[in-house]
């Protein structure tokens, strides 16, 4: 990756492999930092048995009650088994694609 010494923004880079969305619910008044603590904690778990997932971004809709974890992973299961390490239940996990503006 080539970035020019002008830049000013720093972009952040995915990791290599496929990007996944997974959507889980919260409720409203959740800490969104202690929920992206655990799926990092969950996410380096599911790595060191060998998975190669990890956490690239983490929204959370509070009035939808409705969280968005974006992640990196080999495959599908692999982010699943990474919700379930952090205590958490994906109710879905669809492959995604992002772009960095």
């Amino acid at each position: 990756m080539w970035i020019s010494a002008f830049t000013r923004r720093v972009r952040r880079a995915y990791a290599p492999g496929v990007l996944y969305l997974a959507e889980f619910y919260l409720p409203e008044d959740s800490v969104l930092s202690e929920v992206a603590r655990r799926i990092v904690a969950g996410a380096a778990e599911a790595a060191a048995s060998g998975a190669d997932v990890s956490l690239a971004d983490l929204i959370f809709v509070a009035a939808d009650e409705t969280c968005f974890a974006l992640f990196t992973a080999s495959a599908p299961d692999k982010v699943a088994a990474a919700g379930s390490l952090a205590g958490l239940v994906f109710d879905r996990v669809v492959t995604a694609e992002a772009a960095r503006l």
